[in-house]
């Protein structure tokens, strides 16, 4: 292996030597392309990620879940406002209903997941949509600017309640909830780099299906937290997966559980959260995503008191921003446009927009109960952290 050290950022990648002998002119333009993605993927994380390894993770969040070094200042009140859509700074972005072009339709992005993409589509996205008789489809979409979304491919189905993660050396995993016969399970995909993804998204370069939860009838909404790899090879690996499981088919529940070497799976009940949130009177719980700011990590989670479909269950749906360090817990109500008061499937993701600005993206979906003049369906609010650009 060769050591090559790039000059902006001072970032140590492991290649392999090019082959002298049988090599074709574009194997090796197509091997020069995908390693200088790897660079521009590290070289263009916010500022304060680039502490990551080189070679990897070690039991760390990927760098979209961190936030740039500029504001880990921020408190718990600070945060709960920008997510709350209150901050005082203008929004880059705030989209309800939020589509993809697919051909010459558009389709709903529920449930939406934004990761970063390469120096041609800065921004990919995978989400789900009903494709009837209760099965979804997961797909891909791609986009410059967060604002418009283009189809790409379909990725998995039937399955829904997606995840993607970008690791430092380019690599790509994704998660579902597939559900082939009404008895739902999560499976883990890996793909080389987010080129492969792109260009050869149903065919990942490993998959692994993981058993559901003793006495539990279904797993699903899966989120990918602190990570340990090995640049290149994912059977070196450690990877953190939250996800819900339905208890005893009586109400869901949160779970944790642990990935080794892509090949063996530990995972039970998230028994701090369910008793947090039980004594608020809430049963069900389903989607959230962890994000870290300064030393600090947050889980932001839906929760429900009702039995989602039973007496106006849908329409019940409420988030909750907890302080993994402290345990301190509180509820968080959006400001979207229209009025809407029930909404889920949460994700916070730290990008730098086509403007250069550091920002934080809060993406949610907008159940059409007690929508009120909202738009349904896929939410997304783009909030910058600083009017100056992030330094080359």
């Amino acid at each position: 292996m060769k050591r090559v050290i790039a000059s902006v950022g001072v970032a140590l990648f492991l290649i392999s030597p090019f082959s002298a002998s049988a090599q074709t002119l574009a194997e090796l333009q197509e091997q020069l392309r995908i390693l200088l993605e790897k660079i521009a993927a590290l070289q263009g994380a916010p500022v304060g990620q680039q502490s990551m390894s080189p070679a990897g993770l070690e039991w760390s969040y990927t760098p979209s879940q961190i936030a740039p070094s500029s504001v880990s200042s921020l408190s718990y009140e600070q945060i709960e406002t920008i997510l709350e859509e209150r901050g005082s700074a203008t929004p880059y972005a705030v989209l309800s209903g939020l589509n993809a072009t697919r051909g010459s339709v558009s389709e709903g992005m529920d449930a939406l997941k934004i990761a970063r993409g390469t120096s041609e589509h800065p921004y990919i996205g995978v989400y789900h949509r009903l494709v009837g008789s209760g099965k979804f489809e997961v797909s891909l979409a791609r986009s410059t600017d967060l604002r418009t979304w283009q189809h790409v491919a379909v990725l998995d189905a039937p399955a829904s309640q997606a995840d993607i993660r970008i690791l430092p050396d380019g690599a790509v995993l994704l998660a579902t909830e597939r559900n082939p016969n009404n008895r739902p399970y999560i499976r883990v995909s890996f793909y080389n780099s987010v080129t492969d993804l792109l260009t050869n998204p149903t065919v990942p370069a490993r998959i692994i299906d993981l058993p559901r939860t003793s006495g539990a009838s279904a797993d699903g909404t899966p989120s990918f937290n602190r990570i340990t790899y090995t640049a290149g090879n994912i059977g070196s690996s450690q990877i953190e997966i939250s996800y819900h499981y339905y208890a005893g088919s009586v109400r869901d529940q949160q779970a944790i559980g642990t990935l080794t070497n892509f090949s063996q799976w530990s995972g039970g009940p998230d028994t701090t959260v369910n008793s947090a949130l039980s004594a608020r009177g809430y049963q069900h719980l389903g989607d959230r995503d962890y994000f870290q700011v300064g030393a600090t990590t947050y889980e932001l989670l839906e929760a429900n008191p009702a039995e989602p479909g039973r007496s106006n269950g849908w329409g019940n749906w409420d988030l909750f921003l907890i302080n993994k360090g402290t345990g301190e817990m509180r509820g968080i109500e959006l400001s979207i446009p229209g009025g809407a008061t029930s909404y889920g499937n949460p994700n916070v993701t730290f990008f730098t927009l086509p403007d250069g600005r550091p920002a934080v993206v809060l993406s949610a979906f907008v159940f059409s109960e007690n929508s009120n003049a909202t738009p349904s369906g896929a939410h997304l609010y783009v909030y910058p952290l600083s009017e100056q650009p992030v330094p080359p």
